[in-house]
């Protein structure tokens, strides 16, 4: 008997020679064949391959498996067997493969004590059941329900009574947002609101939103005219997230430098310009540019006057000794990836020796 498996036949073959499915979970972790699988782990596989319908027998031995993430890809969960999940003592509970959500399963699944639930699958959610989930009460919780696409203003009141002021509600499902769901939600007191299928913003909806004072995404936008950016500026976010944004005109940069959140997140630009990095130096906030995988020298001696307190580059792959000079003379924290922060941290402590002596 081999212990490798090739595919997923194998494992079938396994479970019915009476193999526990911790046996099989173990062989699963260190076959190549779940190299082939792309983006599945070891319990998503084991769940889509042996779980089709899932008992409470095997829902108690699921949750004893060490493993901090428990993912269960099931299209339809019993009352009980969600009773017996929530009991799993890792961080992370994921059922994306749910479609349907009712009021007295989200009851259930709110008592899970972790740190996320997932159900990324569900598409539609109502008041109710949006209200029992937003009594979830895990250690600073984070609620993905970004397979939601509509989202009306009773449910959008439901889920902005979860009281958690460091939790994170993902809603990337949702393309659209009326004026009222906007300032329902906005009056949202946790940390991170994530909305990152909305492609654009009217006016009505960016002053809704304008009442929400904590991180937001809004990853899906991937344009900005200079009226819309305008309105945002005053926003007095946490943290603002505008990843989707690969290419930016150099008027709506400028206003970017009015932003008044306390940080600010471009991590879709792949490369800038001196005129560009110019204009971002003006920002007050955290800079977030992790998308740069390189820069030149002239677009470092601009970032360097960089008016804010953190400057993070985590996507740089290189930068040459002259580059990493220029970086060293920055005031405050550059983030990058450890071998490039040595390099510029030479540099910067070299400069510090010649400012004492």
């Amino acid at each position: 008997m081999s212990n490798c498996f090739r595919t997923r036949q194998d494992i079938l073959d396994a479970s019915r020679r009476g193999d526990s499915l911790y046996s099989i979970y173990q062989r699963l972790e260190q076959s190549e064949f779940l190299l082939k699988e792309q983006q599945k782990t070891a319990l998503k596989l084991l769940s889509e391959t042996l779980i089709p319908s899932l008992t409470e027998e095997i829902a108690r031995e699921l949750i004893n498996f060490p493993t901090e993430s428990l993912e269960i890809y099931v299209e339809k969960i019993s009352i009980p067997i969600v009773e017996v999940l929530t009991q799993f003592n890792g961080f992370d509970l994921c059922l994306d493969g749910l479609k349907q959500l009712d009021e007295a399963t989200a009851k259930m699944l709110a008592q899970f004590k972790g740190n996320q639930l997932s159900l990324d699958g569900v598409e539609q959610l109502d008041e109710a059941t949006a209200k029992a989930l937003a009594q979830f009460n895990g250690h600073d919780g984070v609620l993905s329900l970004s397979g939601v696409q509509k989202l009306d203003e009773a449910t959008a009141k439901a889920l902005a009574q979860w009281d958690d002021s460091y939790c994170s509600l993902y809603l990337d499902g949702v393309q659209q947002l009326e004026e009222a769901t906007a300032k329902a939600l906005a009056q949202w007191q946790g940390y991170n609101l994530s909305l990152s299928g909305i492609r654009q913003l009217d006016e009505a909806v960016i002053k809704a939103l304008a009442q929400f004072k904590g991180s937001l995404s809004l990853n899906g936008i991937q344009q900005l005219d200079e009226e819309t950016a305008k309105a945002l500026a005053p926003w007095e976010l946490s943290e603002f997230s505008l990843n989707g944004l690969q290419k930016i005109d150099e008027s709506i940069i400028k206003i970017f430098a009015q932003f008044q959140c306390s940080r600010l997140a471009l991590n879709g630009l792949k490369q800038i310009n001196e005129e560009t990095a110019k204009a971002l130096a003006q920002f007050k906030g955290s800079l977030s540019l992790d998308g740069l995988q390189q820069i030149d020298e002239m677009t470092a001696k601009a970032l360097i006057q960089f008016k804010g307190n953190q400057l993070s580059l985590n996507g740089l792959q290189q930068i040459d000794e002259v580059t990493a000079k220029i970086l060293g003379q920055f005031r405050h924290g550059i983030s990058a990836p450890e071998k490039i922060k040595k390099k510029i941290q030479k540099y910067k402590l070299e400069s510090l020796k010649r400012k004492r002596s």
